[in-house]
């Protein structure tokens, strides 16, 4: 870059931060220093560009990068140091530790392995089971064997050893099912499922059907006696979902009526484990349970419809209009859900019921069920569940109200912005933000007031976004609440208003309260562009303090040409920091003084 030869001094640019200087004859061809730290060697004559010194041959990192960049090498270390430990535990774990690292590995024995899987490292287990998963058959008994351990960690490590093994594994497991007691069945059917070898199907199915029987309370699919121990039931419960999860990943068709069966028996976490087994045994299930619809109970008829729907197979009209009015709360809300889906309004009258009706945990359901109709026949109720006694109802209603965008919610909205629970009030005040309409600024502007900071920012965005400008005053007041809720929604509604807003923004740059003024800058920052206009405006009649801030916000936005003439006529960059850093010391000194 060209120096520009004056008589009494030279102004060359520093390579560092591209600041002017200005530069004594006397000291051309010495190394000067530049505020933003770096050092140069100031040329002599007038060259092309001024050369860093030795010491700063390198172009030098800012703070930051140079942090980010100690920081990446030291997780880089950090890895390779942990991973090195890895290798030195795992070492001294299969090896005598006075034996060479370095070096051919020795050959491994099963039963060494095996002793590993309840090792305290979790590193030594994986390897180990990955090791004997590796050895393939010879290492399938002594695996099987070792299912029976009293240790779970043992059992699970073992199961995931013969998972790796794979297909070769799978009459062992399938005789260890069968013929075992001792070996636990969900360990092992765990391992079938993940294997994914369909030969275990049968054995998986009859065990699921004894599992399920002891389980249940009614006797299950077939008979079998209900164990009085209620620990050994819900060990039977246990294994009952594994081996339907099983089944499920082996694509047992023939599985599907036994699983259909189950359902409704043993309780709802076994009912969803079956509807996502049939789900993955897939379209091939479908007509067993068609089949079956009207022969099962409630509950399988809703898991009936669900699958179904969900395998692209839906049921006939008939049927489904049918469980659509049925007395069952679950069977009529899937039926509503699947007409919803094709978007038929026939689901309407069934959803509606289900609110006023109360269903018992199903009136958020409905509530969203009626979102995703878009009926507007639905915001009657949807008002009405605003005074539901549950506050999640109340929530969703004002969620669900705030889509429909209802004139009609305006004044039970501003109702709800009272209600004892603070979120039902602050969902109450997003709904009002989102209908637009005028009748709820004073409201809104009351709830500015709650000692409630949630409910302040929602009011504040909900404000913004009704009133526009004429809210500003308002925002601008927000800001005063520290470092809150309420006063970062007031900050981002500030700035996503942008050029209507900087105006007043850079006038709270003089305001006397400390939060405003910080909030105040943030945000004129982040607007940018936007924002450059009323700075340059602002300059004039601003306090020093103001027009510090005014001057620095106005070098950030240098590359616009309406920043960077308003930076020439303050002085330029250089004279705009020192300004900058006189004030921070004469601050300091007044807070200094007012200290002692």
């Amino acid at each position: 870059m060209d120096g520009d030869i004056e008589q009494k001094s030279t102004t060359v640019e520093c390579p560092h931060c591209n600041t002017r200087v200005q530069i004594a004859p006397e000291n051309l061809g010495r190394v000067h220093r530049c505020q933003c730290g770096g050092e140069f060697r100031a040329p002599e004559g007038n060259p092309k560009r001024p050369l860093p010194s030795p010491r700063n041959a390198a172009p030098r990192l800012s703070p930051k990068w140079r942090a980010i960049a100690v920081t990446i090498l030291g997780f880089v270390v950090l890895i390779a140091v942990t991973k090195l430990v890895k290798e030195i535990r795992w070492h001294n774990a299969m090896m005598n530790p006075a034996a060479p690292i370095i070096g051919p590995p020795r050959e491994r024995s099963i039963g060494e392995l095996i002793a590993l899987l309840a090792d305290e490292d979790p590193d030594i287990r994986f390897r180990a089971v990955r090791e004997l998963g590796d050895k393939g058959e010879p290492a399938i008994g002594p695996l099987v064997r070792v299912l029976r351990s009293d240790d779970a960690k043992t059992r699970y490590n073992a199961a995931r050893a013969l998972v790796r093994v794979g297909e070769p594994a799978v009459p062992a497991l399938i005789k260890a099912l069968t013929e075992d007691d001792r070996a636990p069945a969900g360990w092992v059917a765990w391992a079938l499922g993940e294997i994914g070898d369909s030969r275990a199907a049968e054995a998986l199915l009859g065990e699921f059907e004894k599992h399920a029987a002891a389980a249940s309370s009614t006797g299950g699919p077939s008979a079998g006696t209900r164990p009085q121990d209620p620990d050994e039931r819900k060990r039977h419960r246990t294994t009952a979902d594994n081996i339907a999860k099983a089944l499920g990943q082996v694509g047992a068709t023939e599985a599907s009526y036994a699983l259909m069966m189950a359902v409704g028996t043993i309780d709802d976490g076994l009912d969803r484990t079956i509807a996502k087994a049939l789900e993955e045994i897939g379209p091939s299930a479908v007509p067993v349970l068609q089949e079956n619809l009207w022969h099962l109970g409630p509950e399988a008829r809703a898991v009936i419809l669900d699958v179904s729907t969900k395998l692209g197979a839906p049921l006939p009209e008939e049927d489904l209009m049918r469980l659509l009015g049925s007395e069952e709360h679950d069977v009529a809300l899937t039926a509503a859900r699947d007409l919803v889906s094709r978007g038929d309004k026939r689901a309407l009258p069934v959803l509606i019921k289900a609110i006023e009706e109360d269903w018992p945990d199903r009136v958020n359901a409905a509530i969203k069920l009626l979102v995703e109709l878009g009926d507007a026949r639905a915001v009657p109720v949807l008002i009405g569940a605003l005074g539901h006694e549950k506050h999640g109802v109340r929530t969703e209603a004002a969620d669900a109200l705030a889509e429909f965008g209802h004139a009609d919610a305006v004044e039970p909205l501003v109702e709800a912005l009272k209600d004892t629970e603070g979120y039902v009030a602050r969902r109450a005040a997003r709904a009002l933000g989102r209908i637009g309409d005028r009748r709820a600024i004073e409201p809104l502007k009351q709830a500015l007031e709650v000692d409630d900071w949630e409910i302040n920012a929602a009011a504040s965005v909900a404000l913004g976004m009704i009133a526009g400008t004429e809210a500003i005053p308002l925002l601008i007041d927000e800001l005063d609440k520290g470092n809150s809720t309420a006063s970062h929604a007031a900050r981002k509604m500030l700035e996503h208003m942008g050029a209507d807003a900087a105006p007043a923004l850079v006038s709270a740059l003089s305001d006397e309260r400390e939060q405003v003024r910080t909030h105040a800058r943030s945000a004129l920052g982040n607007m940018k562009s936007d924002a450059i206009d009323a700075l340059v405006a602002g300059l004039e009649g601003a306090n020093p303090d103001a027009r510090v801030s005014i001057d620095q916000l106005l070098v950030h936005q240098r590359d616009d040409p309406r920043a960077a003439a308003a930076i020439e006529r303050e002085g330029g960059v250089r004279m705009i920091h020192r300004r900058a850093s006189a004030r921070n010391a004469a601050r300091n000194e007044g807070e200094r003084r007012r200290g002692q």
